[in-house]
C-alpha cells in the first residue's frame, strides 16, 4: 500500500504541482487540496480541468468551495457564533505558532498589508474569524482521517498552507516547496531548517559557478537598434493595442461578476 502525499494546490503554481505529483505518482498516492479563494469562487474549478489532463481524476481531491458557499449562508448583520474554544485548541495541538501570525502571512485576511488590489477581506473581525473557524475543522478532519509522508506546496503565500506547514513543523512532517537563490532553483524543506539562517551560513564559494553564470546572463548586453522612429503606422498599432486591452478589461469585469459564490448577497472576496 502507497504512502500519503499532501499536495496544495493555489493559483497559478497548479501546473508546478502536478508536474511533481505526476513524477512521484508511482512511489505515493497523491491527495489534492484546492486551498485558493481565487479558483474555488468560480463555478467550475480550474483545477479539475488540470487534474484530467495530469489523469489525476480518480484521486481524492479536496477543496474549500463549499466552505465558501457556507460562509454566504451565514448572516454577518447580526451577532455570530465562534467557536473559539476550538480555535484555542487547534492552536494547540496541531500549530507551532499562534494562529493570528498564519492570518497576517495570508494578503487575503491581511488589512495591514496587501499588495493586490483584486483581493480584499472585510473589516469585519466575524467574518474573519468564522472563516478561519470553517477552513480549520474541514483541515482537522483531513489530518485526522490521513497519515501523510510529506507535504508538498508550491510555495507559502496562503492562510491554508501556512496552516499546514506550522502543523508539518509541530509533528515533524516533511513540507516541501520550491526556493530561488542566486538564479538557481532549490527543493527545500521548510519544516526541517531556517531558511534565513541557511543563507547567512550559506558557502558562496560552493555557488561560485553559479553565481557567476547568473552575473553573465544579468549584465548579458545585447546589440539593440534605438533609432525608430514614430510613425503612423506604429501609432495605430498601439492604438489598436489599447482598444483591446480595455475590451479585455468588460470582459474580465463580466467574469468577475460570475465568479461569486452568490449573486444576491455581498462578495467577501475580488473587490476591486
Amino acid at each position: 500500500m502507497k504512502k500519503k502525499v499532501l499536495f496544495l494546490l493555489y493559483e497559478n503554481e497548479t501546473g508546478h504541482t502536478l508536474n511533481v505529483a505526476k513524477n512521484l505518482n508511482y512511489l505515493f498516492e497523491p491527495i489534492f487540496f484546492s486551498c485558493d479563494t481565487l479558483n474555488n469562487y468560480s463555478h467550475v474549478n480550474p483545477q479539475v480541468s488540470l487534474l484530467k489532463e495530469f489523469n489525476f481524476s480518480e484521486y481524492k481531491f479536496l477543496s474549500i468551495k463549499k466552505e465558501l458557499k457556507i460562509l454566504h449562508t451565514i448572516n454577518f448583520k447580526k451577532k455570530v457564533n465562534i467557536d473559539f474554544d476550538f480555535l484555542k485548541t487547534f492552536e494547540k495541538n496541531y500549530l507551532s505558532e499562534k494562529i493570528m501570525q498564519v492570518i497576517l502571512k495570508d494578503f487575503s485576511f491581511n488589512q495591514i498589508y496587501n499588495p493586490r488590489d483584486y483581493n480584499y477581506f472585510p473589516e469585519d473581525k466575524q467574518i474573519l474569524f468564522k472563516t478561519v473557524e470553517i477552513f480549520l475543522k474541514k483541515i482537522e478532519t483531513l489530518i485526522k482521517k490521513n497519515d501523510f509522508e510529506f507535504i508538498y506546496s508550491g510555495g507559502k503565500s496562503n492562510f491554508i498552507r501556512n496552516i499546514f506547514l506550522q502543523l508539518a513543523i509541530k509533528k515533524n512532517i516533511s513540507f516541501y516547496g520550491p526556493s530561488y537563490r542566486f538564479g538557481v532553483t532549490f527543493l527545500d524543506n521548510y519544516s526541517k531548517k531556517n531558511l534565513v539562517q541557511n543563507l547567512n551560513n550559506l558557502n558562496i564559494k560552493k555557488n561560485s559557478n553559479n553565481l557567476e553564470k547568473y552575473r553573465k546572463n544579468l549584465f548579458h548586453n545585447n546589440k539593440k537598434n534605438i533609432k525608430q522612429s514614430y510613425n503612423l503606422t506604429i501609432f495605430f498599432s498601439h492604438l489598436f493595442f489599447y482598444l483591446l486591452k480595455y475590451l479585455n478589461y468588460f470582459k474580465d469585469l463580466r467574469h468577475y461578476y460570475h465568479m461569486r459564490v452568490n449573486k444576491k448577497k455581498k462578495n467577501y472576496f475580488f473587490i476591486k
